[in-house]
């Protein structure tokens, strides 16, 4: 026997984002995908905002995706000196610090719950 799925904000906002194949359970989601396409689009724009803000206030490092301070970090360290291999380390280590710090806070949850 399947126990009762529980209800809360978490479980309304899966459905919504992850809505079940048609047929199997009544959902208020829009189109195939729920609202996953627009929300994705809203966060791009939110994180190119960020990453342009502390491109230019930060000392040129990126703070929403790793991606262009792993580039400048090569540039850095292939002798270009305009950038700075100590700030794009910097940054890609808090990253991967909060990664990390996600994973386990994540998986201790799993585990008790």
């Amino acid at each position: 026997m399947t126990p009762p799925r529980r209800r809360g904000p978490l479980r309304t906002l899966t459905d919504l984002l992850f809505p079940p194949p048609p047929g199997t359970a009544p959902t208020r989601a829009r189109g195939g995908h729920g609202v996953l396409p627009p929300l994705l689009v809203v966060l791009t724009f939110v994180s190119g905002v960020v990453d342009a803000v502390s491109f230019l206030g930060l000392d040129h490092v990126f703070v929403a995706n790793m991606t262009g301070n792993v580039v400048f970090l090569g540039f850095a360290l292939a002798g270009d000196r305009q950038l700075s291999a100590l700030a794009s380390g910097t940054a890609l280590a808090a990253f991967l610090a909060g990664a990390l710090a996600a994973v386990r806070s994540t998986s201790r949850a799993t585990s008790e719950g």
